[in-house]
């Protein structure tokens, strides 16, 4: 849930007050990650609004973020996960891998055997995984020429990851 300001203000001294050894706590961290999503939160919309951008455009990886942030603020915390997943599957370096970065800070707020974070955990390591390996198999499939490799990477990116490698590859040649 949002922090109001006055608590925002409070937890904020009460961290400056911490000694250094006890900043690295599990609860620490969470806190600050809380105050940071707080503050991340203010002022990106109503969640049926961004829902309905969504609508118009499925593609819109800010308005999906946007929308992870809102929901993760009002407790639907596994349907937040799942749209920043969303967006990390589509496209694993959206604005400097903010998915995952904030994927990261909501598993700190929610702690690290909280059954929804360890979900999570296993279906961003699961696309991870998906990547790297499709990305190997397509690398072995090229061959040795370094542009051709790069470009199908580039094609796969664009397309998606569950696209095939024959369409990849003829999009790479194009």
């Amino acid at each position: 849930a949002k922090m109001g300001a006055s608590k925002i203000n409070d937890a904020k001294k009460m961290l400056e007050e911490i000694p250094d050894a006890l900043k690295n706590k599990a609860e620490i961290l969470a806190l600050q990650a809380q105050i940071d999503l707080s503050n991340q939160a203010e002022g990106i919309g109503e969640v049926n609004d961004l829902r309905s951008t969504l609508t118009n455009d499925g593609n819109n990886h800010q308005a999906r973020f946007d929308l992870a942030l809102a929901l993760f603020t009002k407790g639907e915390t596994s349907e937040a996960i799942q749209e920043l997943l969303t967006i990390f599957r589509v496209d694993q370096e959206w604005n400097d891998d903010a998915a995952r970065q904030q994927l990261f800070k909501f598993f700190d707020i929610l702690g690290s055997e909280n059954s929804i974070t360890l979900s999570g955990r296993r279906q961003l390591a699961s696309s991870m995984k998906v990547a790297s390996d499709l990305a190997l198999e397509w690398i072995v499939y090229v061959g040795g020429h370094i542009p051709a490799r790069l470009s199908l990477l580039r094609s796969w990116v664009r397309l998606g990851r569950h696209t095939s490698h024959t369409t990849c590859i003829r999009n790479a040649r194009t």
